[in-house]
């Protein structure tokens, strides 16, 4: 009976009993280090913040604690100082010591080593977070450079690309300027201007933007004589907002040295009426002969002839709105001419 009881009282204080932290479940835990576990290990067990002794009150599960003592982190060290500077006033010329200091039953000695406690605490929780801005600072480095190095990749292929891309547009262009050049040549004199966006390049001469627009080049055959059209569609002089002006324009061509000059014929312009019945159609049209005194019909002397012939006022602007001459925003202007 004696041994039983023995062995009941042993296992009450044995310090190595193993034993379960009933906050955090943890099992095995040695008697004699429960009071430390609970201390510096549990996650559950309640903390006071590690600045209580300079007033905080806050307690808590441990990571509760840790997050406040980073939330609060200048408050606290606000009220250390204020601390510090108490402390000074009641001991005059007291220098902190170097060592940690012996405990004694003296109130100072006992405060001090309390806040030398939370410094070093304090401390260590600087250089945790100083490790924590090393290492997000580095993994930033490296997503820094990551980018940069797409972005040079990006480029790279980018450039890679635009070349062709460029290549392609600039034979593009090529071609049609070509197509537009065989239309213009195969015409035998009568050529068909489509003058497409008619109302966004009728507002841009209202705005002043781009007064006139001159229509690709034709010749009047395989071999002939090349001229373009110029259409101002608010009019000039005169004729501006009320007015339609149409002229013709010689240029230099490839065959001018074999041609006689100055141009002669008649040159017959035309605004198309573009209406679905073909008997009720009512086309705009105006029939001039070139007059070989005239500058516009000499051998040009630069790409384009400057000066240029036909009307100032070729058509009234109200009438040209109507559908019949406008259809899916587009003019049609026609020239014949018979040399």
């Amino acid at each position: 009976m004696k041994q039983i009881l023995f062995a009941q009282n042993h296992f009450q204080d044995c310090p190595q009993y193993p034993l379960l932290c009933e906050k955090c479940g943890k099992e095995n835990i040695p008697r004699d280090e429960m009071q430390d576990h609970n201390e510096k290990e549990c996650p559950r067990a309640a903390i006071k913040c590690p600045f209580n002794v300079v007033g905080c009150l806050f307690e808590g599960p441990r990571p509760a604690v840790n997050e406040h003592v980073k939330e609060k982190m200048v408050s606290h060290l606000m009220d250390l100082t204020k601390e510090f500077r108490a402390l000074k006033i009641e001991q005059p010329g007291y220098q902190a010591p170097k060592s940690r200091p012996r405990r004694t039953r003296g109130g100072v000695e006992a405060q001090e080593q309390a806040s030398q406690d939370v410094l070093t605490n304090l401390e260590t929780l600087c250089q945790d977070q100083q490790t924590q801005i090393d290492l997000l600072r580095g993994q930033v480095n490296e997503l820094t450079s990551a980018v940069e190095r797409l972005e040079r990749h990006s480029n790279e292929s980018r450039m890679r690309m635009e070349t062709p891309l460029q290549e392609l547009t600039i034979r593009f262009n090529r071609q049609e300027t070509r197509g537009f050049e065989f239309e213009g040549r195969v015409c035998n004199g009568s050529y068909i201007w489509k003058i497409e966006n008619y109302r966004q390049r009728r507002q841009d001469a209202i705005n002043g933007i781009a007064t006139a627009v001159h229509s690709p080049a034709f010749y009047t055959s395989l071999y002939g004589y090349k001229l373009c059209l110029r259409i101002n569609l608010n009019g000039v002089d005169s004729g501006v907002g009320r007015y339609i002006a149409l002229f013709v324009h010689m240029m230099q061509g490839d065959y001018d040295s074999i041609l006689e000059w100055p141009f002669t014929g008649r040159i017959t312009l035309t605004i198309l009426d573009q209406s679905e019945g073909t008997e009720f159609r009512q086309h705009i049209s105006e029939s001039l002969i070139a007059k070989p005194n005239l500058l516009a019909f000499q051998r040009p002397t630069a790409p384009r002839n400057y000066k240029g012939y036909g009307y100032v006022e070729f058509a009234p602007i109200e009438h040209i709105r109507d559908p019949q001459y406008i259809k899916n925003n587009t003019m049609l202007v026609r020239i014949q001419i018979d040399h």
